[in-house]
């Protein structure tokens, strides 16, 4: 088995168009976000998922949830109404027919083996 992980985010629209060339042969996406970021989580639904099935449809999908040991952190109601719940993601990840969802905390070690 042969592991390489790509770190895409934050490339905006130009970078995604270049992805296709840079892992050719990929058989699993991990679609990830940060729980704290609902722009994040959209655009997997927007933008990362449309890229992947096209140019890779064969491929397995799996949605990731990071940074949820946000929800559990005192934060202001603006910050708050951001928050992405565990719900929301796995109602993604079915909606997408994704192969699975999990969410991981690198703070906590949640999530993480």
């Amino acid at each position: 088995v042969e592991l390489t992980l790509w770190d895409t985010g934050g490339g905006g629209e130009d970078y995604i168009q270049l992805l296709p060339m840079s892992y050719p042969e990929t058989d699993f996406f991990l679609l990830c976000y940060a729980v704290d970021n609902r722009d994040a989580f959209c655009s997997v639904e927007d933008e990362w998922y449309p890229h992947v099935v096209q140019h890779y449809p064969k491929a397995l999908r799996f949605l990731v949830g990071t940074k949820v040991d946000l929800r559990t952190q005192e934060v202001d109601e603006h910050l708050k109404s951001n928050i992405v719940s565990y719900e929301e993601g796995l109602d993604l990840a079915k909606k997408l027919r994704l192969t699975g969802y999990m969410e991981c905390s690198s703070l906590t070690g949640d999530g993480v083996r």
